[in-house]
C-alpha cells in the first residue's frame, strides 16, 4: 500500500515546507501530498490556505497573526517575494506537539520540485510522486484566487516544465478542477476529493466522469465502496489516516494508498509489520 505524506509530514515537520517534504522523503514515502495557491505575480505556491494562517505563520517583522486578520494576508494579492518573508515554520502547532519547529516560508512548487528531484538524485532515491490539491471554490474566484481554468493552467505548467506532470495527481474538491482536466484532456490522474458520505455512483454523477481516484475522509470509507472502484478501475485513496488501527482497517479494505500527517507510524506498520 502507497504512503501518501500529508503536506509532507505534518505530524513531524511544518507542513507544506521544503524541510518537511524532504524528512519525508527520507522517510520513505511514496508520494508527497500538499496544496496550491497562486501568488499576485502568478507564481505556483504551495499552501494550504490562500492566506497567511494566524496558527502557523508570523508578519516579516516577527508579530502575530490575530486569528481575525488571518484572511488579509491574502496571498493572491501579495507578490512572491513578499510571501516569501513570512516565516511559517516555528510556531509550535497546537495540534502537532511533536512537530519540530523549524525556520521554514511558503515555497513556490517549482522549488519544492526542484529540491525533491536533486535530494532523490543525490541520495539515489526512487522519484517521488506528486498528490496536489488546488485550493480554490466558486466564491474564492478573483478573491483568493483566479478562475479553474487559469488556476489549473498555472499548475499544469510548473509540473510539465519541471517533467514530473506523469507522476503526479492533481485533486480538488472543487469539481470545476477536474472537469478542466477532463476537458483538456490532460494527462494527470484526477482526484475526486469527498468530505460527504454518499455512494460513488453519486460522486461520478456529480463530477460528470469517473475520475481516475476517489479520495475521501478515511470514516466514509467501507467494502461496498472499494469493491466499486476497483471493478471500475478506480483507486481509492483516504485522508488523514493517522491512528494504527485505523491504518490497519484500510489495509484489510484493501484501499490502494493512504494519506497520512504520520509516514512513520505508516511505513513501520506496513513495512516492519508492526500494526498489529
Amino acid at each position: 500500500m502507497k504512503i501518501h505524506g500529508h503536506r509532507g509530514a505534518r505530524g513531524l515537520y511544518p507542513e507544506n515546507t521544503i524541510q518537511g517534504f524532504i524528512e519525508a522523503i527520507n522517510l520513505g514515502v511514496d508520494v508527497l501530498e500538499m496544496d496550491v495557491v497562486i501568488s499576485a505575480d502568478a507564481e505556483v505556491v504551495v499552501s494550504h490556505e490562500p492566506w497567511m494562517h494566524h496558527q502557523i505563520c508570523t508578519q516579516p517583522n516577527g508579530n502575530a497573526i490575530s486569528e481575525a486578520d488571518s484572511k488579509k494576508h491574502n496571498l493572491f494579492q501579495m507578490p512572491y517575494h513578499q510571501i516569501k518573508q513570512y516565516d511559517c515554520g516555528l510556531l509550535p502547532h497546537p495540534r502537532f506537539p511533536k512537530q519540530l519547529k523549524t525556520a521554514a516560508y511558503k515555497p513556490r512548487l517549482a522549488d519544492v520540485i526542484d529540491a525533491c528531484t536533486k535530494h532523490c538524485k543525490q541520495y539515489n532515491l526512487k522519484p517521488i510522486g506528486y498528490n496536489i490539491e488546488t485550493k480554490c471554490t466558486p466564491s474564492g474566484d478573483a478573491v483568493y484566487h483566479p478562475k479553474p481554468a487559469r488556476f489549473v493552467q498555472l499548475l499544469v505548467d510548473v509540473l510539465e516544465q519541471k517533467n514530473v506532470l506523469q507522476h503526479s495527481y492533481i485533486q480538488s474538491f472543487d469539481i470545476r478542477t477536474l472537469q478542466f482536466i477532463k476537458q483538456q484532456h490532460i494527462p494527470v490522474s484526477s482526484v475526486f476529493l469527498a468530505d460527504y458520505k454518499a455512494d460513488v455512483a453519486s460522486y461520478i454523477q456529480t463530477l460528470g466522469f469517473a475520475p481516475d481516484v476517489i479520495s475521501p475522509s478515511f470514516n466514509l470509507v467501507d467494502a461496498e465502496m472499494v469493491t466499486y472502484c476497483k471493478q471500475n478501475n478506480m483507486a481509492v485513496i483516504p485522508w488523514t489516516v493517522n491512528e494504527k488501527n485505523t491504518m490497519l482497517q484500510m489495509f484489510n479494505l484493501g484501499v490502494d494508498a493512504i494519506i497520512t500527517d504520520y509516514p512513520d507510524v505508516a511505513i513501520a506498520c506496513f513495512k516492519a509489520h508492526s500494526c498489529k
